[in-house]
Formats: structure tokens, C-alpha cells, sequence
């Protein structure tokens, strides 16, 4: 018996990419079983997605095939995020007693 793990790029585009990872279970003379739910992860081609993917444990393959497809500049720019203490009140909520 032994225990594999399938890795599947899914939706590559030049924008973003989904990992799948799977889990199987291989015994001589039967088909695979899958163990357990496949784990995705999604990555979009901005300057902070493309630094998560490098740090993504993932063989480097996969890194390079992504890439290759992504290009060498990031195609999504991605807005800051908000500062919770700046935020507006919601409407109809001022001065409610």
C-alpha cells in the first residue's frame, strides 16, 4: 500500500491559477482511492500573488509552468487593503439612539 498525492493546475490563465492537491491510496491490482477532499489554493498574477506562490510549497515544475503562462510582469493590480478605522458608518446609522 502506499500513499500519493496528485497535484492538478486548474484554471491557468494569464490572470490567475487553482492547485488542486489530491490524496490516493494505491494497492496492487486495484484502482486508486481517493483519501480525504482535494485541497485548492488560488494565486492571482499580482505582485503579492506571485510572492505567495514562490513561498508555496510546490515543485518548482509547476512553478515554471505557471510563470511561463503568467509571463514576467503581474496582470492584476491588487487594491490595499482598508484601514478598519477609516471606514464610513453604514448608512442610516448615525446619530441613532
Amino acid at each position: 500500500m502506499e500513499l500519493v498525492k496528485q497535484i492538478t493546475l486548474d484554471c491557468l490563465t494569464a490572470d490567475a491559477v487553482s492547485i488542486g492537491a489530491q490524496q490516493y491510496l494505491l494497492q496492487e491490482g486495484l484502482p486508486p482511492v481517493p483519501v480525504g477532499d482535494t485541497h485548492r489554493t488560488a494565486f492571482v498574477n499580482s505582485a503579492r500573488g506571485r510572492d505567495r506562490l514562490q513561498g508555496f510549497e510546490l515543485d518548482e515544475n509547476f512553478k515554471q509552468a505557471i510563470f511561463a503562462v503568467w509571463g514576467e510582469t503581474p496582470t492584476v493590480v491588487e487594491e490595499p487593503p482598508k484601514n478598519e478605522d477609516s471606514a464610513e458608518d453604514p448608512p442610516g446609522e448615525e446619530g441613532t439612539e
